[in-house]
């Protein structure tokens, strides 16, 4: 008898992945067509950029990066696992890569201090400190500065996070468009419109960013912007 769904037929011949709710909306708001060039900065195992590649139809290119090898490795047996082709994944540092604004879409994930996910990761709250985030914040915004360099003008930029501070999330992007105003934020209510927000949250898409609680939609709490090149 199969155990977990990891262990079913279905599963090991690639007809799904499983994920949580929350995370698979940040590619819904990056909304990648086929043909596109897309790029995931902080890809891990490849959660976010298999869904990118699925909502492409597998046509056109997403290059993947991961600062850790052994995530790179995941994410290439996790899109093979799925029939997908237009991947290319690599272990690098996305702070050493030559810009090149010629993107249509770039997922920024960017690390965090993971206070939407402490349901599944409650030693957390035990082992971060000040300094910890103080520490976050600073590669949060060498990484934001990093990502903008390769969008394209009139291409997006998504910057998501698990985590529920304002000083990771709303201030990091407002920091980012005061000091960039070829970027600005791009409401994205229609492109999750299935997805069950109450009258405030809605509103909150519609502007450019919004939070989920953690719970609050039977999801992981997590914070996404969308910023449109305008120049």
């Amino acid at each position: 008898m199969e155990n977990s769904l990891a262990q079913s037929e279905a599963y090991r011949k690639g007809l799904f992945y499983v994920q949580n709710e929350a995370s698979m909306l940040a590619v819904n708001i990056l909304d990648p067509r086929p043909d596109a060039t897309m790029l995931d900065l902080c890809c891990g195992v490849g959660g976010k950029t298999t869904f990118m590649a699925e909502l492409m139809g597998d046509k056109g290119r997403i290059d993947a990066y991961d600062i850790h090898n052994h995530k790179i490795n995941l994410l290439k047996s996790n899109y093979t696992q799925l029939g997908l082709s237009i991947i290319n994944g690599q272990p690098q540092d996305i702070l050493a890569l030559e810009p090149s604004p010629s993107t249509d879409g770039v997922l920024l994930d960017a690390p965090c201090a993971g206070l939407g996910v402490l349901n599944r990761r409650s030693d957390a709250r035990w082992r971060k400190t000040p300094q910890d985030l103080a520490d976050l914040e600073g590669l949060q915004t060498q990484m934001l500065e990093k990502a903008g360099q390769f969008v394209k003008s009139g291409g997006r930029l998504v910057y998501s996070t698990c985590t529920i501070t304002k000083t990771e999330n709303e201030d990091q992007v407002r920091g980012y468009i005061a000091r960039h105003p070829e970027f600005s934020l791009d409401g994205f209510r229609d492109e999750i419109s299935f997805f069950p927000l109450d009258s405030h949250d809605a509103h909150r898409a519609g502007s450019g960013m919004l939070t989920v609680l953690p719970g609050k939609y039977g999801t992981d709490g997590m914070f996404y912007a969308r910023l449109r090149r305008t120049d």
